[in-house]
């Protein structure tokens, strides 16, 4: 297994429509937070995800895990929404092999399109305009549902990050999955929605770009992540076509991470599901746009 990723928090200053993170779950106490970290310190995991909520709320508490884990010869990731992000950018291009910013549209009007907050584009802009920035490895995600795909929007921020140092850009189809789902009506691709998403995807993919893109699909992501969730407990995310359900397969704070994934193999085997692999997306250059429905 390469990568886990772990929402440290669920608190968050954004209200995303698309948001399919954790429901608000309390976040372990000191002594708990040290007993995952040194199971995952001891594991072979080669990376981490530090996400959320919104991992900055608490920064202190954040950059002890990521120095925690860093220190132990782990790569970490931090996926965060931005708004404290210049703040830190020095001990971020120390200790973060990976910094994940949100856009969503190339303005601020269009980057509001599916509820993130007024402020929250110009915010992630002035860190990609600045100077300490452009020695971090940045990538950029974008969930795309009905509000915001369009030739226009797409195109757009593809242009835009043709002027800052980006990396990556990872465009995801949008999951409906806990708050998701009560606006899946207003938000879901339909079928057509998604062909004409890789049809632009594959587009801009054709040009020549500083960056690489990946499309991320429901199907590419159905089994492919295990997360612990803030109060230490690991959930899989199981696509079943209809909405994602999150499989509860123990806690870190009473059993073994190889445990854990031992569960994890079981429940992917048990549901049949074609499309499971053990290694997660990955960030290390492979090309994972898909181009098939």
């Amino acid at each position: 297994m390469q990568m886990l990723d772990w929402r440290i928090c669920s608190s968050c200053k954004d209200s995303c429509r698309y948001c399919f993170a954790s429901e608000k779950l309390p976040a372990v106490g000191l002594d708990q937070e040290r007993i995952i970290l040194d199971k995952i310190k001891n594991s072979n995991i080669e990376a981490v995800n530090i996400t959320g909520g919104e991992p900055l709320i608490d920064a202190e508490r954040c950059f002890r895990i990521i120095d925690s884990l860093h220190h132990s010869g782990k790569s970490v990731y931090l996926s965060t929404n931005g708004y404290q992000v210049l703040e830190y950018l020095t001990h971020i291009r120390e200790t973060v092999s990976l910094l994940g910013l949100p856009l969503d549209g190339p303005d601020e009007e269009s980057n509001m399109a599916c509820g993130r907050n007024r402020g929250s584009f110009g915010q992630v802009l002035q860190i990609l305009e600045s100077h300490a920035a452009k020695d971090i490895p940045i990538k950029i995600g974008t969930v795309v549902t009905k509000k915001n795909l369009s030739c226009r929007n797409l195109e757009g921020l593809a242009e835009l990050m043709d002027h800052h140092p980006v990396n990556i850009w990872r465009i995801y189809e949008m999951l409906p999955e806990n708050r998701a789902i009560q606006n899946r009506a207003d938000l879901e691709l339909a079928p057509k929605d998604l062909e004409e998403l890789i049809h632009i995807v594959r587009r801009i993919s054709e040009k020549k770009h500083r960056w690489h893109v990946e499309l991320v699909t429901r199907r590419m992501r159905n089994a492919n992540y295990m997360i612990i969730r803030p109060n230490g407990t690991v959930i899989i995310p199981i696509d079943d076509g209809n909405q994602v359900d999150e499989v509860l397969l123990g806690s870190l704070l009473d059993m073994s991470l190889p445990e854990l994934i031992e569960k994890w193999n079981k429940v992917a085997r048990e549901r049949n599901d074609i499309f499971y692999s053990k290694r997660r997306l990955s960030d290390l250059g492979f090309n994972t746009l898909e181009v098939k429905g």
